[in-house]
Parts: C-alpha cells; structure tokens; sequence
C-alpha cells in the first residue's frame, strides 16, 4: 500500500511499543515450549522405565550425579515442581513485559497528546512540545498506572484517558490475582507474599502452584489486554507520534558522504525501511511525515 502520512493514523497498524510487546512474548513462549517437550519425553521414560534410576534412565554422568535425586519417585516429585517453578517465573517474566508495555502506551499517549489528562484531547500536539523541549513530567501520573493494585491501576487510567478498552475493564480481577503471584515469586520464593512476615515462624508454606493451561490463558490473556489498549490509544491518541519522534532524532544525525545530495525524504525513507518495522513505506509518506513537521 502507498499510504500517506497522516497524524493519527499508525502508518504500521500498531506502535512500536506494541511490536516490541510481540518480540518479547514470542521469546517468552519460544523459551517455554522449547522445554515442554522436553518435559513430556521425561515423563515417558520415566513411566516406561520400570525398577531403573533417574540416573540410567537419563544416562547421566560426572561430578554433580550424586545431586539428581536418587529415585524415580522423589524424581517425579522434583521434577512437577520444577516445571512448576518453571511455570511460575514464565508468568512473572511476562507480567514484567507486560508492564513495560503499559508503560509506553501509556507515556506515548501523554507526550502525544498532553490535554487528554485535562480532558481536551487532540488540543495541541505533543509533538509541537517534544520538537522544542517542552516536556512535561509525567512521571507521578504514570507510576499510577502501572504500580500498585489493579483497581488502583484502573481508577488512574480512567481518571487520564476517561476510557479503559473492555479487554482490561474485564481482566481486573485475573490481573490482580497474578500480580499477587508475581510478587510471591519475586519477594517470598513462590509463596504468598505475606508467608514469611512472623520472623518467629518455623513454617515453610508450599509453593503457590499454576498448571500449565492457567499460564496459557493468562499468557493469551497479557495479549488480548493488549491488543485492546492498543488499538485505542494508538488510534485515538498516539497515531504516527513514534514515527515523528524518530524523525527528530534522526535529523540531529550528520549526513553521510555517501548520502549527499540525496533528498531527506529519500534519506528517511532509507532509514525507516531499515528498521524493518512493516510494510516497507514510500518517499511519499515521508515527504508528508517531513512537512508536517517542519510545519509545527
């Protein structure tokens, strides 16, 4: 397609934090499901493997033999709990992308489009500010979008933006189960985070356990959320703002000797088809992307 450049319409169909969410989802899952077949032969050998050790099933030698557990019980036993432990830090890993993504959507949309947090939207155009220097801080507005309990979380998001998508107005209640989770894994060794407040307790509380269709769905579901806010705050309030940014930057770049000569929309549209982002754009989207911001 030869489209033009146009505010706020994203010339790739999802901002670039978007796309950085997908690279970080699919190294997550590439991660985990390389391991699960693994997993599953384990278990093959193991049930077809009667009266023998982990350590002839698996024909393991060397130094650290005498560590892997000597039976094919306590084996089974060690090893449902390390694909669980497995299971668990998946789930923290992508509750952290997660978060990183929210937290761009969410700066994005504030440095794009600054009166949306006073409720007139499209006003003035972040990028007139960002061009100059203007920048506001942000920062205090972000953090409550991002830290703390979901309906927190919620409550600060409508309070900026006036709107959620439904795909995380109907999530709340699964996120803030994971975000108990998560913080259990990071803070209390897999357990709640509270098991270990009574320094005088001599109990050791299990592990929280989540099968592996709980971390599917709410994989699926990470996606989903975002896909939803996305779509609307790439549409609504960020449009081509991520393109404009690397505009400005670029342009503090010298130009190359071998580049001399060679227009600027020539030249950007170079650099931004390197970056192999989409669809591989035109020197007439540049041209449109480079009056437009010459005009501000």
């Amino acid at each position: 397609m030869n489209l033009s450049f146009s505010r706020y319409t994203m010339r790739f169909g999802k901002t670039l934090a978007y796309r950085r969410f997908q690279q970080h989802h699919t190294e997550l899952n590439s991660l985990y499901w390389t391991n699960f077949p693994v997993s599953c032969f384990a278990s093959y050998l193991i049930r077809k493997s009667v009266g023998a050790t982990p350590q002839t099933i698996f024909h393991a030698s060397g130094p650290d033999l005498r560590r892997i557990p000597a039976s094919v019980e306590d084996f089974k036993t060690c090893y449902s709990d390390f694909n669980n432990w497995n299971r668990l830090n998946a789930l923290m890993s992508a509750s952290s992308y997660f978060e990183i993504y929210l937290r761009s959507i969410v700066t994005l949309a504030l440095l794009s489009d600054p009166g949306v947090r006073h409720n007139q939207s499209r006003k003035i155009d972040g990028m007139l500010l960002y061009k100059y220097g203007l920048i506001d801080d942000y920062e205090d507005e972000i953090r409550s979008c991002i830290i703390g309990m979901w309906p927190k979380r919620i409550s600060s998001l409508i309070k900026l933006f006036q709107y959620i998508p439904i795909e995380l107005k109907e999530a709340v209640s699964e996120l803030e189960k994971i975000r108990k989770i998560r913080n259990g894994v990071g803070h209390s060794f897999g357990r709640e985070i509270n098991s270990f407040s009574d320094v005088f307790s001599i109990d050791n509380p299990k592990m929280t356990r989540i099968s592996h269709e709980r971390l599917k769905s709410w994989l699926e579901l990470f996606d989903s959320i975002s896909v939803g806010l996305d779509q609307y705050f790439g549409q609504k309030l960020i449009g081509d703002f991520e393109i404009l940014v690397n505009l400005h930057n670029w342009k503090k770049k010298p130009i190359l000797a071998k580049e001399r000569g060679v227009s600027e929309d020539r030249r950007f549209q170079k650099f931004l088809n390197s970056m192999e982002i989409g669809e591989p754009v035109s020197k007439k989207y540049c041209t449109g992307l480079i009056s437009y911001y010459s005009s501000l």
